[in-house]
């Protein structure tokens, strides 16, 4: 979205509800470009007085989300197997893996932030099916 500061209507996208009255006000941006610089400004009006209109305010959305791949899963002996993987950020590593024989679920992980990422999952139940969930985060908290 372009931001012009020397226009008289800077910012290229309005929200507005002028029906609402109230004193708090939430707005959920979607659809953000990766690695992109955003202005914006709150401008308000109640029932009698002029429009108030805040100074300009700016953020930035992260560059890149991160993304996994590569999983390999390798027994190592008859009650624990490797998990290595990577991702395309650095992130710190969350692995839930829950028994099929009673749905207990047990989480191990790592909070170090790295792009290449490996776990020993010991002592397993012989003969019992796991599930296995990769949970990582970014340095911004975000989730994959």
């Amino acid at each position: 979205m372009d931001y012009k500061p020397s226009d008289a209507q800077p910012y290229s996208v309005s929200l507005v509800n002028p029906d609402e009255f109230a004193t708090g006000h939430t707005v959920t941006l979607t659809g953000l470009e990766p690695g992109s610089l955003y202005h914006y400004r709150v401008v308000s009006k109640g029932i009698i007085g002029s429009e108030a209109k805040s100074t300009d305010f700016s953020f930035m959305t992260t560059s890149e989300l991160a993304r996994i791949t590569d999983i390999v899963i390798k027994k190592t002996d008859q009650a624990a197997v490797n998990v290595s993987w990577k991702t395309s950020v650095p992130t710190s590593a969350n692995l839930e893996y829950t028994s099929l024989k009673d749905n207990k679920t047990l989480t191990q992980g790592d909070t170090a932030l790295v792009i290449n990422h490996s776990t020993a999952l010991k002592n397993l139940d012989y003969g019992v099916g796991y599930t296995l969930v990769i949970k990582d985060k970014d340095e911004f908290g975000n989730e994959v």
